[in-house]
């Protein structure tokens, strides 16, 4: 999970909003997405982190440099939701030391903000 966690995420995350109609199938990709965001944050919160001071300062320089990258006061006006949205997923997981997660969100920003 916690290897493939932010893909299954994101691929869930895409299916819900592939459906643009209020559909029963756009319901239920919606409630999939919310029910794995849910357990994949529990699962997150409830797992210790322990890096070592190597991975701490990877995690350091990869937050700041994603930090800059998607921060919402230095996007454009159409790119602010999307880079709040970014911001929140990347201060929580600096809060739990996630590093895997912040290289995830560094490389979905980069590759072209989706």
């Amino acid at each position: 999970m916690r290897r493939l966690g932010s893909l299954i995420e994101a691929i869930l995350k895409k299916r819900a909003e592939l459906f643009s109609h209020d559909t029963a199938e756009q319901q239920e990709a919606q409630q999939d997405y919310e029910n794995f965001e849910q357990s994949y944050q529990q699962q997150l919160q409830d797992a210790p982190q322990t890096l070592t001071p190597e991975q701490q300062q990877q995690l350091k320089t990869a937050y700041r440099k994603a930090s800059r990258l998607c921060h919402p006061d230095k996007l454009a006006d159409e790119f602010k939701a999307q880079g709040t949205a970014f911001f929140k997923a990347l201060n929580e997981a600096y809060r739990r030391q996630d590093l895997q997660r912040i290289l995830d969100t560094n490389t979905r920003w980069k590759r072209g903000r989706s």
